[in-house]
């Protein structure tokens, strides 16, 4: 009965010495997998986190934030799935679904989704096309968007090194188009613009050179108000580069 008692009292130390070794083994096999992983986004020699791409899932692991140089590639980002493209926003896009090829999607910043996979906030430079067409230029700045996922206004500095814009604007869009843009540009043109929903401008007040954004075909500065009624007359008041005060009908 004692030599029974003995040995089974011998396993069990036995056991209890092999968990212990098994867990010394994990453990030394945790931190080697963690100074392994850490190793892949710190510097050598310094607290700073270096890493190409972080994607910050919710509660029911869908990506939700989009992290890095370039924006990682998900497969829950609607605009950059064909296969769920058309179905998403062809039909409240138009003709303007088309474009879809041509559109920059990649940016380097911060991309926030909503749970539909509709981009909703970016932030960065540059940061991605719009939906309803490609920018004229790259944007650095931010841009917020509808639950559709349409850009609905945004704020930043455009740049296009081949036509020479240099713009810094502030943008905001109606469910229609662009509604309202405040701008400062490279041309000289400093003002409010309102925008009808076919694009067409409405109303500029502020100071444009003739051949700028107007495009109205006078060649001296001007300073006021241009105004537009729906099928296009309108008036301008204010002044040319001399100073001298006028009223008189837009040329078309």
């Amino acid at each position: 009965m004692n030599k029974t008692a003995d040995a089974r009292d011998d396993k069990i130390r036995e056991l209890e010495k092999s968990v212990r070794g098994l867990k010394v083994a994990t453990f030394a096999l945790g931190g080697l997998l963690m100074i392994v992983a850490t190793a892949g986004f710190t510097n050598s020699g310094s607290d700073i986190l270096r890493a190409r791409g972080l994607i910050i899932e919710d509660a029911e692991g869908r990506a939700r934030i989009l992290i890095g140089a370039p924006l990682p590639s998900v497969p829950e980002r609607l605009r950059t799935d064909a296969g769920r493209y058309d179905e998403a926003f062809g039909q409240q896009l138009g003709r303007y679904a088309a474009d879809v090829g041509n559109l920059r999607n990649d940016g380097v910043g911060i991309l926030v989704l909503d749970e539909n996979g509709h981009d909703r906030v970016a932030l960065g430079s540059p940061i991605p096309d719009p939906l309803n067409g490609r920018r004229i230029g790259n944007m650095t700045g931010l841009s917020f968007h509808a639950a559709d996922g349409v850009e609905r206004g945004g704020i930043g500095q455009l740049i296009n090194e081949e036509t020479g814009l240099d713009r810094s604007v502030i943008g905001l869009d109606s469910v229609h188009g662009e509604g309202a843009v405040l701008m400062a540009d490279s041309d000289g043109t400093n003002g409010l613009v309102v925008a009808e929903d076919d694009g067409g401008r409405l109303l500029f007040v502020g100071r444009a050179p003739g051949d700028g954004l107007l495009g109205d075909g006078h060649t001296e500065a001007r300073l006021g108000l241009l105004t537009r009624d729906q099928s296009g007359q309108g008036i301008y008041v204010g002044a040319n580069s001399d100073g001298v005060e006028r009223i008189r009908p837009p040329v078309e």
